[in-house]
């Protein structure tokens, strides 16, 4: 066995070679590594529930208007199909429904 193999100087020159070859995919492994982190982390601070005890609202639950409530009732929901008035000069979108 060759101990002049083994020495420092060789596995550095050996560990530059690896680097300089593999030096793109390392990386992208390190930025993929980095951005997964980031969102795992990011998604957990978001899924944290609040444990602030002390807040209230400014807002008094019996401070809304007739007409402001008379506007929200007159509110349609998402799955009714509005149709709206067409001029007959103008263009159909081809993408409407």
């Amino acid at each position: 066995m060759n101990i002049q193999r083994f020495s420092l100087k060789s596995i550095g020159k050996e560990l530059g070679h690896l680097l300089h070859r593999f030096h793109i995919i390392i990386f992208f492994l390190v930025v993929s590594a980095g951005f997964g982190f980031a969102v795992l982390h990011i998604n957990s601070m978001l899924e944290e529930t609040a444990t602030d005890d002390t807040y209230s609202s400014s807002i008094d639950a019996g401070s809304i208007d007739a007409a402001t409530l008379d506007r929200i009732n007159d509110l349609q929901k998402s799955s009714q199909v509005v149709s709206l008035p067409r001029d007959e000069g103008s263009r159909a979108n081809p993408f409407g429904e």
